[in-house]
């Protein structure tokens, strides 16, 4: 199932966060549970949201430029 993120959203599952950067859902819990990517909100047990901006910067922070 695709998910599309509409651009004025403030915050986006990690199911769409997924869809949008190609980066598997289960990299993501991984990456949670070891505090190693994305800043995210944990509402409750089961819902995670990421803040797209930060999200995008936590992204861009990672780019490296070819030389």
């Amino acid at each position: 199932m695709d998910h599309v993120v509409p651009v004025d959203r403030e915050y986006c599952s990690p199911a769409e966060l997924s869809t949008l950067t190609g980066i598997p859902e289960k990299t993501l819990e991984v990456w949670r549970s070891r505090r190693l990517g994305p800043p995210f909100l944990k509402i409750s047990r089961r819902m995670i949201r990421y803040p797209l901006r930060e999200a995008t910067e936590w992204l861009e922070s990672h780019r490296v430029e070819a030389a």
